[in-house]
């Protein structure tokens, strides 16, 4: 017999229902869980702080964490299954197909761009030796062992130093966007076939990576087309609507970061091991369509470059996820009409706003 827990309205531990091997958690599923609850607790939270919920709420929000844990107990953990691969006729075939929660991926479809033949290290290396490179490794968004914090490179330093071997990781940058000419070895108007005619602020973001590097589990609003250039990445991506499962930090920022990490990265069990992970590697000429609020972690199994095309879509991220939608309209860390005229697309024109993921501190170190 189902049993309601007093106060939460969520039910106590059942069985996995059959199948459970065999199909994603479904609303229902996490409804029973607790996920109404954790939902209302993780929004006073955020709007509340951490130092006036914790003694008002923190017990509650203790509670609703255990009921889940018991309530998943004896679940399957660790689920891997293939992001689904589409073959690419139109953007218009492509939204009719996929739903609109579920990421995608579009083997070689770019196979064909000069940016795919030639960018790689040495390219970098030798035609933007003196561009600014600027280590951003925001609150939640850097791998363990990475040595830089906030450093304020060139790409030729950064280059030979990845071939040195050290684990400095480029994230996030405008390069592409500061130097147009680059924009002439990709197909610009293929991506932007992926913005609706309301989307806003479309802009790119470069990553350069050594192997053996990650970048922990987050997500953000904005739709995202990424393309591999160069090496090999693996993706595991869920759902928005594991949230509870995720366990987020409430602390206002525009972007969402979870401590959970995926086995075998950590052998800890916990909520995010409940969750069913699609999986993929991306190989040049990939292109991965992530949309709004899908969590994702990223390995680099070599040295990488990358390419990210992302807008703003409000109507992509409700469909999405209501919940992190709201919450990002409330976002503190800076506020969701900062993040429209951040000035990141070029480093020319530095953001300094405290919580901002792309803020380029005053103390960041210059090159020596």
């Amino acid at each position: 017999m189902l049993q309601v827990a007093p106060g939460y309205g969520y039910m106590s531990r059942l069985p996995p229902p059959a199948g459970a091997m065999d199909r994603e958690l479904s609303l229902r599923d996490l409804n029973r869980a607790g996920r109404r609850a954790y939902l209302a607790l993780h929004l006073a939270e955020h709007v509340l702080g951490e130092e006036r919920f914790t003694p008002v709420l923190g017990g509650a929000k203790a509670h609703c964490r255990a009921r889940m844990e018991e309530y998943f107990t004896g679940w399957p953990t660790d689920v891997h299954r293939p992001v689904r691969e589409v073959t690419f006729t139109s953007h218009a075939d492509f939204y009719r197909q996929v739903p609109d929660w579920e990421p995608a991926v579009f083997r070689g479809v770019a196979k064909s761009w000069p940016a795919v033949g030639k960018w790689d290290l040495d390219f970098f290396g030798r035609n933007y030796a003196d561009t600014t490179a600027v280590l951003i490794d925001q609150h939640g968004l850097y791998g363990e062992g990475e040595e830089a914090r906030y450093v304020v490179w060139n790409l030729g330093r950064l280059i030979a130093s990845i071939k040195a071997g050290k684990r400095e990781c480029l994230r996030f940058v405008p390069l592409v966007d500061d130097n147009p000419e680059l924009k002439n070895d990709l197909d610009m108007a293929w991506f932007n076939g992926f913005r609706s005619p309301f989307a806003l602020r479309e802009f790119t973001q470069f990553f350069l990576a050594p192997a053996s590097t990650f970048t922990p589990v987050h997500c953000a609003h904005e739709s995202n087309a990424f393309l591999q250039v160069y090496g090999q990445k693996r993706w595991l991506l869920w759902p928005a609507r594991y949230q509870p499962l995720m366990q987020p930090a409430a602390d206002g920022r525009p972007y969402f970061h979870t401590s959970f990490l995926p086995a075998p990265r950590s052998q800890e069990r916990t909520l995010g091991s409940y969750a069913p992970a699609w999986e993929v590697v991306l190989d040049p000429g990939d292109v991965l369509y992530i949309p709004p609020f899908v969590w994702h972690y990223v390995e680099n199994l070599t040295d990488t470059i990358a390419l990210a095309y992302r807008f703003f879509s409000i109507r992509a991220g409700l469909r999405s996820s209501r919940a992190m939608t709201l919450i990002k309209f409330m976002a503190t860390r800076p506020s969701i009409f900062h993040s429209l005229v951040c000035p990141r697309r070029s480093l020319t024109r530095r953001c300094r706003t405290d919580g901002c993921p792309f803020a380029i501190p005053q103390t960041a170190a210059e090159p020596a």
